[in-house]
């Protein structure tokens, strides 16, 4: 069955400052001075959500993360609720002190997946779980949904913030870490520059910066490291048993979790690549901006014995 493309009239240049979180759509409007706004997945009910300019759009419960430029070319943070209000630099947050008893709660909400697909397309900058918000600026931060109880959890760059239970993963550039959600235990995993990674069922799939941007998935505990495509992959973003990602940078393809079954579903240039629910999202120079539905696909043991029994043609 031939792939369904459906544009969505938004304008979004190929910078691709967008974001995409449930049932909407947040992105800086390129007619519009690059301001924040918001619409439906079906492209209605377009909204300005604030007029600030915009760049690495993080949607994490009720609030964006984002950054941008001041007159001096300084990058500043920001963090605003998705109705546009309360808009803050994260620099004026207040640090609070590391309180035991705040820290050693374990929340009642714990994630199956590290962070979502638009958010680490966007650098991971910001990840939820229950109510803690946990984020990056210069230094990995946690911070209540309520905006209490800013804490810092560590002293370092840390990138594609992943939180599962109570413990946080993320790169520095150099190396993959996890660190409990208290700020305690900071333990390396690899020695891999990670990008575009996310941690679901005790694996770390990422792009591998280490070696020549080829896709990999490590165990959480650093134990088992293998690698599933030998081409460069980019834009990683996993769906049930699929990974897809952009090979070669603009390629759109997709491989099994294990490695195998590999797929190319667009072969122009494609940039911006994230899931949510069942639609990939894409911006393509033919396209414009674009979504593309999830073709559901067989179990992989089933697919092996039909193939096997001869059901499925080679």
């Amino acid at each position: 069955m031939k792939n369904i493309i459906k544009t969505i009239q938004i304008e979004v240049d190929e910078d691709c400052r967008y974001n995409v979180c449930g049932d909407w759509i947040y992105y800086a409007n390129e007619r519009d001075q690059r301001y924040l706004y918001k619409m439906r997945t079906d492209g209605t009910e377009k909204t300005l959500i604030s007029k600030v300019d915009v760049s690495d759009i993080n949607v994490v419960g009720d609030w964006i993360y984002f950054w941008n430029f001041d007159k001096n070319l300084n990058v500043v943070s920001y963090r605003i609720r998705i109705d546009g209000t309360d808009l803050h630099t994260l620099s004026s947050l207040t640090e609070s002190t590391l309180n035991t008893n705040i820290d050693t709660e374990i929340s009642k909400v714990i994630n199956t997946r590290g962070n979502t697909s638009g958010n680490i397309s966007r650098g991971g900058e910001a990840a939820i779980q229950g109510d803690w918000i946990y984020y990056r600026y210069k230094k990995l931060y946690k911070i209540r949904t309520d905006g209490s109880c800013n804490i810092k959890l560590n002293d370092e760059i840390s990138n594609y913030i992943n939180v599962i239970g109570d413990w946080i993963y993320y790169g520095n550039g150099e190396n993959i870490y996890k660190i409990r959600t208290d700020g305690t235990e900071k333990t390396q995993i690899g020695s891999d520059s990670a990008g575009f990674f996310t941690v679901i069922d005790n694996w770390i799939y990422y792009c591998n910066w280490s070696d020549n941007h080829y896709l990999y998935k490590m165990s959480t505990d650093g134990t088992e490291r293998i690698l599933l495509n030998s081409e460069p992959s980019y834009s990683i973003n996993i769906s049930g048993e699929w990974i897809y990602f952009l090979e070669d940078r603009f390629k759109l393809c997709k491989i099994r979790i294990d490695g195998t079954g590999k797929e190319q579903l667009i072969d122009t240039d494609c940039v911006g690549l994230m899931l949510e629910g069942n639609w990939i999202y894409f911006y393509n120079m033919n396209y414009g901006f674009s979504k593309m539905k999830i073709k559901q696909s067989l179990p992989k043991f089933l697919y092996q014995l039909l193939k096997k029994i001869k059901f499925i043609k080679l």
